[in-house]
């Protein structure tokens, strides 16, 4: 480590108090190449991201505007602006954004220099828009005839956002195990309708990758400005990328290759819709010069979850050899409760709860959208205040239920 490097990491551990381990100053210094950064839950992944792109811009002089950041969702890519901002306020600010976000930006920009007029389908029912749920509810009852359920709608967006992400060819649509009646009519239907039931075009945020991918492909004018436009890349959350996610970021860093994939192959969840965590197991034959580093020291969980919490991962064969370790001392044990139905799950939480001095520091995780309806119940009852990250799926706001309220107050 040379004198600069080491007077950056000092200055920022004394003006930020943020002290890096080795592993992760090794991941700040990588800045020319692939690499793969393999970061453990609570390995302090975001702030080892902000200390890199950081680094480049202060001590090698890299102008912001040259490095793309993609992350995985809007708030994580909002996180990330702020965490900049705070660490380093007199910078100017570096392109944070989704892989949506730079894929539509490709797509918007190359229809208009067509002269093709186009629209979004929004993924949610609003009104006074073209709403991809209320699309297919109109497909499925014309085929089927009869409604679709809630539980079906939900499994067949997650179909197309599957067959999409994949990058299936029609033929294959049917290789997707769900469980609605003609599924692929209804895929087919609703491609239909996108080309034929507007006055223009109409784009829904799969397309927008797809589109943006079949652009690089056949239009090199187009890849070659993209690629000019930015000269390090950098993906979040790779875990949770499709394959046509990767294959745009891999045309994008065709050139200078100047990609930092920050991932973790046992934090997939996504892998039911599209994710493709076999391209971190192959990232080096991908990119043969890469290197690959392991953040594996959790900072933010007790030795009482880590130690399980591996034992558990270990039993899946498909991934890096590595072992997550906590230097934190260990708490209470973990212990299960078994309860016969939702309701005495409810009363039960209820109870907990009462017991504690703040209701803050307590946080409860729940399988689906219905399954919390009860609970949101109880703590209502009881006078539990309670906060819901996504607060857009609150019961008592879903359509049905307003319809239903609407008649009774009728």
């Amino acid at each position: 480590m040379n004198g600069a490097q080491k007077a950056f990491f000092e200055e920022k551990e004394r003006t930020l108090g943020v002290r890096l381990n080795d592993v992760q100053k090794q991941a700040v210094l990588q800045t020319t190449g692939p690499l793969l950064l393999l970061a453990s839950p609570g390995s302090g992944k975001t702030t080892t991201i902000i200390m890199r792109i950081g680094y480049m811009i202060e001590v090698l002089g890299v102008n912001p505007s040259r490095i793309k950041a993609v992350t995985f969702s809007r708030a994580s890519a909002n996180d990330m602006k702020e965490r900049f901002a705070k660490f380093f306020p007199h910078l100017p600010p570096v392109d944070f954004s989704t892989i949506h976000s730079l894929a539509f930006q490709v797509v918007r920009q190359t229809l208009e220099r067509q002269g093709v007029a186009y629209g979004i389908i929004e993924e949610s029912d609003k009104p006074g828009i073209v709403s991809k749920k209320r699309v297919l509810r109109e497909i499925f009852e014309q085929l089927n005839g009869s409604k679709i359920t809630e539980d079906q709608l939900d499994e067949l967006l997650t179909y197309i956002t599957f067959v999409k992400n994949k990058m299936l060819p029609e033929a294959e649509w049917n290789m997707a195990e769900v469980k609605v009646p003609k599924k692929v009519e209804i895929l087919q239907r609703y491609e239909e309708f996108k080309r034929t039931g507007s006055d223009r075009l109409l784009i829904d945020f799969d397309d927008m990758l797809l589109m943006a991918n079949d652009i690089f492909t056949s239009n090199q004018e187009v890849l070659a400005e993209y690629q000019r436009r930015y000269d390090y890349y950098l993906t979040d959350e790779s875990q949770d990328t499709s394959l046509v996610q990767h294959e745009i970021i891999t045309k994008l860093v065709a050139v200078h290759q100047n990609l930092c994939v920050v991932a973790d192959e046992d934090q997939t969840i996504y892998s039911w819709r599209g994710a493709e965590p076999d391209y971190l197991l192959n990232f080096q034959k991908i990119y043969p010069e890469a290197r690959v580093l392991l953040m594996t020291q959790n900072y933010r969980s007790s030795a009482t979850i880590v130690e399980p919490a591996n034992r558990f991962i270990q039993r899946n064969k498909k991934r890096y050899n590595k072992q997550m370790f906590t230097e934190n001392p260990a708490t209470e044990p973990i212990s299960f409760t078994i309860l016969e139905d939702y309701d005495l799950q409810a009363n039960y939480l209820v109870d907990q709860l009462k017991k504690l001095p703040t209701h803050g520091s307590a946080a409860i995780l729940y399988r689906n959208n219905t399954s919390v309806i009860p609970i949101m119940d109880a703590f209502d009852k009881a006078g539990i205040p309670f906060y819901m990250k996504d607060s857009s799926i609150r019961f008592f706001t879903h359509w049905v239920v307003e319809d239903i309220k609407n008649f009774m107050r009728l």
